[in-house]
């Protein structure tokens, strides 16, 4: 039987291959047990345009098929494609590249500077270094020691329309 890490790093290629030949970017593939049994969960994003629920059936099915034909899987799992949302998770160094100036939230596998967690503001990224700052504070993270991270949505800086009375 298939370890964990090659039935994903099996599925992630072919994965990687449909969305790339279909116009999307794979943001991220996960395998993991849930209640309701085996699930392979897809994120995949469209620079322009964005990803509608079709966009997600149709990679849905080719992925479905393509693992079925390939025999990668060989026991019951559910397939779940879906777009990243507005906490997209960050994986890759262009993720974090393209994300500085924003607020991030980073879970580290081992502490750094006594901390986890990390919820601030990207500065820049070095030579495999994530700078962010929190509170005014500058903090150094290697990127390989994020276990997990995303973007953070700030709603109270949105502008709500006035009510009329």
């Amino acid at each position: 039987m298939k370890s964990h890490e090659t039935l994903l790093a099996e599925s992630e290629a072919i994965i990687y291959d449909i969305a790339q030949h279909e116009g999307f970017e794979l943001v991220d593939v996960e395998f993991h047990r849930e209640p309701g049994g085996l699930v392979l969960r897809v994120l995949i994003d469209r620079p322009s345009g964005g990803v509608t629920v079709q966009n997600c059936s149709d990679i849905s099915r080719q992925i479905g098929d393509v693992l079925e034909v390939k025999d990668i899987i060989a026991f019951p799992y559910s397939l779940e494609v879906s777009s990243p949302g507005l906490n997209r998770p960050l994986k890759k160094p262009q993720d974090f590249a393209t994300r500085i100036g924003e607020t991030v939230s980073i879970t580290t596998l081992e502490p750094f500077d006594g901390r986890k967690h990390f919820k601030g503001r990207i500065t820049r990224l070095e030579d495999g270094v994530i700078g962010i700052e929190i509170d005014g504070c500058g903090f150094s993270v290697p990127l390989a020691a994020v276990k997990k991270a995303h973007v953070e949505y700030d709603f109270s800086k949105l502008k709500h329309p006035k009510k009329k009375h």
